[in-house]
């Protein structure tokens, strides 16, 4: 068999990835992206609050809880700063978010739509009233 007739065969293991090479025009990559991420701080002082804070996603049957997906630098320690998840996932969301000592944070109908390659991620910030 002659090397030009490996070339269309080699092609095919990388397009179904679409690992960088242009697609439709666009360049797509290999990563897997989350429709929805959610940068968790206290309302008065900013702080973030990620750490120890449970975060939900549901689109009707679907439900996922979140996870750390951020930090920060916080002089000599990595600090938590956002919840995120459902990965390559469309669809309406409502997002909640909870933490002890914290009201209840929610939204609904959060949007994620589906880009060329990936979902393109909705990014929110929560601001957790602290409880008297």
């Amino acid at each position: 068999m002659r090397a030009s007739s490996w070339l269309p065969l080699g092609l095919l293991a990388v397009l179904p990835g679409c690992s960088g090479l242009p697609f439709d025009g666009y360049s797509c990559t290999a990563s897997i992206e989350r429709a929805l991420e959610v940068r968790v701080e206290d309302a008065a002082t900013g702080a973030p609050l990620a750490a120890g804070a449970i975060g939900r996603a549901r689109d009707g049957a679907f439900a996922e809880e979140l996870r750390v997906v951020g930090w920060s630098q916080a002089g000599s320690e990595m600090v938590a700063t956002t919840l995120g998840g459902v990965d390559e996932r469309p669809g309406r969301y409502d997002v909640e978010v909870v933490r002890a000592g914290y009201a209840r944070w929610d939204t609904s109908g959060v949007r994620v739509r589906k880009g060329p390659c990936h979902v393109e991620t909705a990014r929110l910030v929560a601001r957790l009233q602290r409880l008297p």
